[in-house]
C-alpha cells in the first residue's frame, strides 16, 4: 500500500494546529519550567525560538539555520514576554509565513518549521507532565525529516533510493 506524500499544505496546516495545541497545553503557565531536553531553557524561551524561527523564515534570515547562536537570537527576541505574548506574536507572524513559497534550497518552509516545532511540543510537553504527543503530528514530522534527509544526504551524495516502511505507521 502506497500513502500520498504529504504536502506544504499539509505541514502548513499541521504547524498552525500544533501552534494552537501549544497555547492549550501552556495554558496560564509562566513558562519558568525547565525543559531538559533543552538545557538552559525554560518553557518560554522554547516558545520564544519556536516564534522567533517563525519570524526568521519570514525575514528571510536563515543563515546559520539551526546553530547555537541562531536559535539563542530567537530566545534574545522576546525579553519579558509571557509564553501568552510570544504565543500571539508567533500567531501574527504566521500570517506572513503561510504566504511563502517554496525556499529554492530548503523547500516548504512549513516541512522545516513543523519538524522543529513537533519536536519541542514534546519537549515542552514532557516538562509540563501534558502526556504524549497527537501520533499524526509525530508521524507528519518523521515523513518530512526523512525527506530532508533523502534529498539533503542521500541523493547529494549519490547513493541510491531508501525505503524506509514502518508496519505502526499505516492507517
Amino acid at each position: 500500500m502506497t500513502t500520498k506524500q504529504a504536502g506544504p499544505v499539509e505541514y502548513l496546516e499541521a504547524y498552525g494546529v500544533l501552534r494552537e495545541r501549544l497555547g492549550n497545553i501552556i495554558g496560564a503557565n509562566d513558562g519558568d519550567v525547565p525543559v531538559p531536553a533543552c538545557p538552559g531553557w525554560p518553557v518560554r524561551d522554547v516558545v520564544a525560538h519556536l516564534a522567533g524561527l517563525c519570524e526568521d523564515w519570514v525575514n528571510h534570515r536563515l543563515d546559520g539555520y539551526a546553530s547555537g547562536s541562531w536559535t539563542a537570537n530567537h530566545v534574545a527576541r522576546y525579553p519579558g514576554c509571557t509564553c501568552a505574548v510570544i504565543l500571539q506574536m508567533w500567531a501574527h507572524t504566521m500570517k506572513a509565513f503561510a504566504d511563502l513559497g517554496d525556499d529554492p534550497e530548503m523547500s516548504p518552509p512549513a516541512r522545516w518549521a513543523f519538524g522543529d516545532a513537533v519536536v519541542h511540543e514534546a519537549d515542552i510537553r514532557g516538562s509540563l507532565s501534558a502526556g504524549r504527543d497527537p501520533r499524526d503530528a509525530v508521524l507528519l514530522g518523521l515523513e518530512g525529516a526523512i525527506m530532508r534527509w533523502r534529498k539533503e544526504v542521500l541523493r547529494s551524495s549519490g547513493v541510491p533510493t531508501l525505503r524506509l516502511r514502518s508496519p505502526d505507521a499505516r492507517d
